[in-house]
């Protein structure tokens, strides 16, 4: 189709500018114009377009056409042009424009929606439309909906709907159409139908369940009430099957929360001097048949449960780890490490006051050590949030926030402190750039420019080396460097030559 457009636009491109005629004769182009001029209006009469919805239009002499054989007529007899479009499979029928199917019966081809079907008649039938799209939508307003569409498809408001439910809840909330209920009131549904159907609906569900479901949804009916407990589901069903509700359902609980939830059985815990195995290693409750898939849980389901409260994590922080463990398995904690190096470091940052409670007593480590140097285990780390970690896991201390331990309120850090020294925090940062963070986000400290080492000092934008004279530094890339220059001193940089 494109190309068939792209041929014919060649073929009137020469004609619209003036430039030569279809045929050889160059020298005479005045001529040949006059004459196909008075040749057109001999031929066609005036249309008036007011009263048309569309027309066609002829690009070299702008002759106005009511149908497109007229139009392909006046091409080749007028300007010599043959149509060469073989989309279009019948010429002689014209297409609805407002088809609300966005069918074109001429070529034998459907759209999606309006937009793409105005689209293929001005490109591919040439079409002059007087509206847009859009617009062409609210002609169809003056139309009613049919309600019995084998598509559920609404078109008044162009949209096609996913079931006959929500059609008919359409119909009835926008256009206030409201279609007799197929229902039959005057029966109702058999709870055991073999066939799973509604004879009150006229419907056949696939499964029970479908069935069931919508006989208390629809109909408010409810199971009929067996006293006989023979009847009554088994909670320890190997395959998870209702025998009530004749239905196998994929996991048990599943099957329980529907013992549960329809038939109102609770799964009962066995008799109390059976106990399950707290270290089993598949995480898995013998008496209440659930397997969790990690050991938290599992332990938070038998102190809840089943009541074993000497598993709660609180009696067992006074066990004391064993340190040459192969397995790098810590009992107090009961976590296995990866490997006997993490475990170690596990057990000298948490557990190394344990080890020696003589020692603990002696030596209480000191808070403010300024090496973080912890006296009592005989260890330096290398910074102070590891060291008061170390305070809080290993020694039980209970450590104030450092913001608290600042008596005045007024202190704060000096911003230009070139050891990069937290007076307030008593920390040090690695870089500048970390310490002004600190300062702003945790002081709340609005701080002044870094001051430039030569304010005065004149940049060479062209330094082959990438040296700023002002902040006295070396940049790698030369990138870098003009962006330091447009960004840090507002230097206007020509990308390509580097000068301002």
């Amino acid at each position: 189709m494109k190309l068939d457009e792209i041929q014919l636009k060649q073929e009137l491109k020469p004609l619209i500018h003036g430039d030569s005629t279809v045929d050889a004769s160059v020298d005479e182009p005045d001529t040949n114009i006059k004459e196909e001029e008075l040749c057109k209006k001999a031929s066609l009469p005036a249309i008036d377009t007011s009263q048309l919805n569309y027309y066609y239009q002829c690009q070299v002499c702008n002759e106005i056409m009511s149908s497109l054989t007229t139009y392909l007529n006046h091409l080749a007899s007028v300007h010599t042009i043959r149509h060469r479009n073989n989309t279009i499979k019948h010429v002689e029928l014209e297409p609805d424009i407002y088809n609300p199917g966005f069918y074109c019966q001429s070529c034998e081809k459907a759209y999606a929606n309006m937009d793409k079907y105005w689209y293929h008649l001005k490109f591919t039938h040439y079409m002059v439309l007087k509206s847009t799209a859009s617009q062409a939508l609210t002609v169809n307003k003056g139309r009613q909906p049919v309600p019995q569409d084998p598509d559920f498809y609404c078109r008044v408001c162009n949209i096609k709907h996913a079931d006959k439910e929500a059609y008919n809840q359409h119909l009835g909330t926008v256009h206030n159409i409201y279609l007799r209920s197929r229902r039959d009131l005057t029966i109702m549904p058999e709870w055991d139908s073999p066939n799973n159907y509604c004879r009150a609906c006229r419907y056949s569900y696939a499964g029970k369940y479908n069935y069931r479901l919508h006989c208390r949804r629809v109909h408010n009916m409810k199971a009929p009430v067996k006293v006989d407990k023979s009847s009554l589901p088994d909670l320890q069903d190997p395959n998870n099957y209702c025998k009530v509700c004749d239905f196998t359902y994929k996991t048990k609980k599943l099957y329980l929360f529907h013992c549960s939830r329809l038939h109102h059985i609770k799964p009962t815990i066995k008799a109390s001097d059976s106990t399950p195995d707290p270290k089993d290693p598949n995480n898995h409750c013998s008496l209440c048949d659930k397997t969790y898939l990690h050991i938290a849980s599992y332990r938070k389901h038998l102190i809840t449960v089943h009541k074993m409260t000497h598993l709660s994590s609180r009696s067992q922080r006074n066990m004391i780890p064993d340190v040459d463990d192969q397995n790098g398995y810590c009992r107090a904690c009961e976590k296995t490490y990866s490997s006997v190096h993490y475990y170690k470091v596990h057990v000298a940052t948490f557990h190394a006051a344990s080890n020696d409670p003589q020692q603990q007593a002696d030596q209480v480590p000191d808070v403010n050590d300024p090496n973080f140097h912890c006296r009592s285990c005989q260890k330096t780390f290398l910074d102070q949030n590891r060291y008061r970690s170390h305070l809080r896991g290993a020694h039980k201390m209970r450590l104030k926030s450092m913001r608290s331990l600042n008596d005045d309120p007024n202190l704060l850090p000096d911003p230009l402190d070139p050891s990069f020294y937290c007076r307030v925090c008593k920390t040090t940062l690695k870089t500048i750039k970390l310490f002004r963070r600190h300062c702003r986000h945790t002081h709340q400290m609005t701080l002044d420019p870094i001051p430039l080492p030569n304010p005065n000092a004149e940049i060479d934008v062209n330094s082959p080396e990438c040296y700023c004279a002002k902040c006295d530094i070396y940049i790698k890339r030369i990138s870098n460097f003009r962006r330091h220059l447009r960004v840090k001193h507002q230097l206007k940089i020509d990308r390509k030559r580097g000068r301002p």
